[in-house]
């Protein structure tokens, strides 16, 4: 049985979460700030810690800074009802890879589906953050020919909407990632020495998945590099999100990084998977309706 503890200031998120959490057998205790959760951990290590950001006595980034040193291999998930790119220095500064908004209402079913993969280390294959009905459908990218009429095909879901382009943006920025830096192994910095004349056998395509829900329209982009880590995505998200003394982002003349801001910009949420060495995924996700318009979770998951 998986131990989890959470931390918050307020009464009623800490009674909702316990009681989703323990709906899915999880063992679940809780405390109402950073030093109650030191001293419940040194009675009892869970599994994973999930805290918010604000509250007095220590802040969500102080409390995980001490769970990181004192239990490393504790999964770490941070709260916020704030917008999370304030936020993204200290992120990056904590090497925290996921960051969950409190939704009004909470969605409940969403963040107990997520800690539940991440705690499984199951977290690869668009299905996992589907609901029952949903549709599939897989393409397999094997050359840079294909990235147009793939993106193009996926984003005709959209019909004349103005959200098309955007989408279609994103789609090519991940799939140029894939092939080119996953499968490929091509340095960012070098992209007109690219060797472009390839064909990838079926083992090595990255694989485009899109499905739909009565939710969501999403889709994954997969490849069986594994070049990303997690250091390095909040790296680029940090240079194109926090500003310089001249009011411009840090890395507005950066060569590379700019396709992690860009899709989770243009997208209501982005969940990167990684296992080092073998495979990255990228899942991006447009709602319905407009839950994540003001504050976006971050989700990078290293198994």
């Amino acid at each position: 049985m998986y131990k989890v503890l959470v931390v918050d200031d307020e009464n009623a998120i800490r009674e909702v979460l316990q009681e989703a959490l323990e709906g899915l057998g999880y063992d679940v205790a809780t405390a109402c700030d950073g030093p109650e959760a030191l001293q419940a951990l040194q009675a009892r290590p869970c599994d994973m810690i999930l805290s918010d950001i604000n509250m007095p006595k220590m802040t969500g980034f102080e409390l995980l800074r001490e769970v990181a040193t004192i239990y490393p291999d504790m999964k770490r998930v941070l709260m916020t009802a704030c917008n999370l790119d304030d936020y993204m220095r200290m992120v990056r500064d904590h090497n925290i890879g996921n960051v969950i908004p409190k939704t009004v209402p909470l969605r409940l079913g969403e963040i107990t589906q997520n800690l539940n993969n991440l705690l499984r280390n199951d977290v690869f294959g668009l299905e996992r953050y589907m609901r029952p009905g949903f549709t599939l459908q897989e393409f397999f990218l094997s050359e840079p020919s294909q990235i147009d009429s793939i993106s193009e095909s996926v984003s005709e879901f959209y019909g004349e909407s103005p959200i098309r382009h955007k989408f279609r943006v994103v789609l090519i920025e991940l799939m140029t990632n894939a092939l080119f830096y996953g499968a490929r192994d091509e340095l960012g910095d070098a992209k007109q020495d690219w060797n472009k004349n390839f064909r990838l056998t079926e083992n090595e395509a990255v694989r485009v998945t899109v499905a739909i829900d009565n939710e969501k329209f999403a889709v994954s982009v997969l490849d069986f590099g594994g070049k990303l880590d997690k250091h390095t995505v909040l790296y680029w998200l940090d240079r194109q999100t926090t500003q310089d003394e001249k009011g411009l982002p840090c890395g507005v003349f950066d060569y590379q990084g700019r396709g992690f801001f860009i899709t989770r910009k243009y997208v209501d949420k982005l969940i990167i998977n990684i296992e080092k060495g073998r495979r990255s995924e990228c899942c991006i996700f447009n709602y319905f309706d407009e839950t994540y318009s003001s504050n976006k979770p971050l989700i990078i998951n290293e198994v």
